[in-house]
């Protein structure tokens, strides 16, 4: 009701308040959240990062992202919460496109994988290694988590500022979408090698280009179309919802609840909508 936002309101500029914001979104959500987990130990200290995660749900959950597949992921922080987590909407599907998802990728996970949806939200007084997503943000971590590809990066980072993914996908003649959601190419009828962190440098560096990078930037990293390196997100129809957005180590679910100070995990049921429901589908069929 409007009694929550003006008492969230007040709270916005004042020191993270983790128990109101978690109480805000339970009081909001209630209708969608299936389970929780809710830890407080130092309630109103520290900054509050948080990540919506979809996972294979014949899996625990046990990390922000697949710990085989990703060694850091990304975080939202205390602006998407309070100016659009607890939209008057209270729609999570849009929720997730506005954190920079097309239709067609939560279509996918959503709809057709039936992946488990998680938001986790927590706060430390400690500080841990958090990245604002700008290139230079991308360039320390890489530093970091995947030192053996900085030359690479500082050798490709210019033309892949400059340049969407369609200009990769064109260079190299196959979708990356495809590569990543390991589906057949749909114009050439094949499945190609993810790009994984394994794949990219079994490549001979002599035999390397650009769009291998950028391909192995948007399957391992998810550095997808919409990813601009302004350290915001940016979302397909331009609206005016612009958040900062974070990378991180990948950390477990178990790291967290050791080493921050509160924590909130809850499960939940999100809806694709109807219409792109329809539109995918029929995509998918006419593809077959």
């Amino acid at each position: 009701n409007d009694k929550e936002f003006v008492e969230l309101s007040k709270i916005k500029n004042q020191p993270s308040n983790m128990e109101r914001i978690i109480d805000t979104f339970k009081s909001l959500y209630k209708n969608n959240i299936l389970k929780e987990k809710v830890i407080f130990n130092n309630i109103n200290e520290g900054k509050i990062y948080g990540r919506i995660c979809g996972w294979d749900n014949d899996k625990e959950f046990v990390a922000l992202s697949p710990l085989d597949k990703k060694r850091i992921t990304f975080l939202f922080g205390e602006d998407f919460i309070y100016d659009h987590i607890t939209d008057k909407s209270h729609d999570l599907f849009n929720l997730k496109k506005t954190l920079g998802f097309q239709d067609k990728y939560l279509y996918h996970d959503i709809e057709l994988l039936k992946k488990d949806q998680y938001i986790v939200f927590f706060q430390s007084n400690v500080d841990i290694p958090v990245f604002q997503a700008t290139w230079d943000g991308i360039r320390s971590i890489i530093s970091v988590y995947y030192e053996d590809l900085q030359d690479d990066f500082d050798e490709y980072v210019e033309e892949i500022k400059t340049n969407p993914v369609s200009y990769f996908e064109e260079i190299s003649g196959f979708s990356f979408y495809h590569v990543m959601k390991q589906l057949p190419d749909p114009k050439l009828n094949k499945v190609f090698p993810l790009y994984n962190h394994s794949y990219y440098t079994s490549i001979p560096k002599a035999e390397r280009h650009s769009y291998d990078f950028r391909c192995f930037l948007y399957c391992e990293l998810k550095l997808l179309e919409l990813f601009q390196g302004t350290g915001f997100t940016e979302t397909d129809n331009n609206d005016s919802f612009s958040f900062k957005e974070y990378v991180v180590k990948n950390y477990t679910i178990d790291h967290l609840t050791s080493n921050v100070d509160n924590i909130a995990i809850f499960k939940l049921d999100i809806a694709v909508p109807q219409d792109i429901i329809e539109k995918y589908s029929s995509e998918n069929n006419n593809s077959n």
